[in-house]
């Protein structure tokens, strides 16, 4: 490159999550097993970045020199990002180059200036910042990274995925949601604390609320029922693109689960012929652990990123308007409808007014 020196940066010039000895922003997430309590380890595609030294920067407007920063998430785990897993780039100027002193009159000339400093890179709860000892000092929060995952949630890491039928390539950053929708005792609760309301019917046997059905999905709910208890706890609800990858994950699969066809060992929908067929499932029924009447264990059905119930027992409530702006859009199937409502890429909308929708819930995101 052009003719301009740099000094030399103190780091490797590939750095997983700025810094590898940093476990915060590694190829590995805790989740909590449902079966005991205990944590298992599952290991993820890790969120990275390429630091690459420049010295012709100044079509950057650094003139001592820049690094190069690709951000993005290492999918084939090979320890480096290939342009197709590149989400972004900055480029972070150097030190600034000193100037040389003035001509003396009748004396000394003045001493020449000093190059710009040494830099380094650290990373701390995923904000990372390069200094450098002439006090030059610049931050940016790493994409994708986050010091924990928040609880009772799980994270969707950046990047493109499959999207809609026909499927088109679409890329979100990084997001979390809820692992299972809202119960009806997480929302009495909410009731019960006075920051919420709830509305819907007291008579209908489908109903959850105060109904002997705590750890059942909330339902009788509108979608500005479901929006105020998200904010509430300091969330909001998905979009549709955030809930079909949260459900599908970036294979572009019919279902959370891959492409085996519904049955009642896996999913809540009508005459799927589990022990609930007739109206709501637990939460996270269908883990592999609970079994039938019929002696037949449920199978794990998790999606790629270890939600529950994206397929069936409740639709789930979006914040996504349909393309006439009348309704807001709900996914995931229902009890009351049959299995060709389950796939990932399956739509339906309600005017948001609509509390009289027993087959509806919602999870939130963040």
């Amino acid at each position: 490159m052009g003719g301009l020196s740099m000094k030399p940066i103190v780091l490797n010039f590939t750095i997983f999550c700025c810094l590898t000895a940093l476990a915060a922003c590694g190829g590995e997430s805790t989740e909590s097993d449902d079966n005991d309590g205990s944590e298992v380890t599952q290991a993820n595609a890790s969120t990275m970045m390429n630091q690459l030294p420049l010295e012709d920067c100044t079509e950057f407007g650094c003139a001592n020199g820049c690094v190069q920063i690709d951000y993005g998430v290492d999918e084939n785990a090979d320890g480096d990002l290939d342009i197709s897993e590149i989400d972004g780039t900055e480029y972070i100027c150097h030190g600034l180059s000193g100037q040389d002193g003035a001509n003396g009159t009748n004396g000394v000339d003045g001493e020449d200036g000093v190059d710009g400093s040494d830099c380094t890179v650290s990373e701390v709860d995923c904000l990372a910042t390069l200094t450098c000892e002439d006090g030059t000092s610049v931050s940016w929060n790493l994409m994708g990274c986050m010091a924990e995952v928040p609880e009772g949630m799980v994270e969707v890491p950046a990047s493109s995925f499959l999207y809609g039928n026909p499927t088109g390539s679409l890329y979100l950053p990084t997001f979390y949601i809820d692992k299972y929708p809202v119960t009806a005792g997480d929302y009495k609760a909410c009731v019960d604390g006075g920051m919420c309301q709830y509305n819907g019917s007291t008579t209908s046997p489908y109903r959850t609320y105060d109904n002997g059905k705590d750890t059942h999905p909330i339902n009788f709910l509108n979608w500005y029922d479901a929006t105020a208890y998200c904010i509430f706890n300091g969330k909001r609800l998905p979009t549709e693109q955030e809930w079909e990858k949260a459900a599908r994950g970036t294979d572009g699969r019919t279902y959370p689960w891959g492409e085996d066809a519904p049955d009642g060992t896996r999913s809540n929908y009508w005459e799927s012929g589990d022990d609930y067929d007739d109206g709501t499932t637990p939460v996270g029924y269908f883990n592999g652990v609970n079994t039938l009447a019929d002696g037949t264990s449920t199978a794990d059905s998790p999606s790629p990123y270890g939600a529950y119930d994206m397929a069936g027992n409740v639709w789930e409530w979006t914040n996504s308007w349909s393309s006439s702006l009348e309704y807001r859009m709900l996914r995931g199937g229902s009890f009351g409808y049959d299995s060709n409502r389950l796939p990932t890429y399956y739509r339906d909308g309600r005017h948001p007014d609509n509390r009289n929708y027993g087959f509806a819930g919602f999870r939130c995101a963040q």
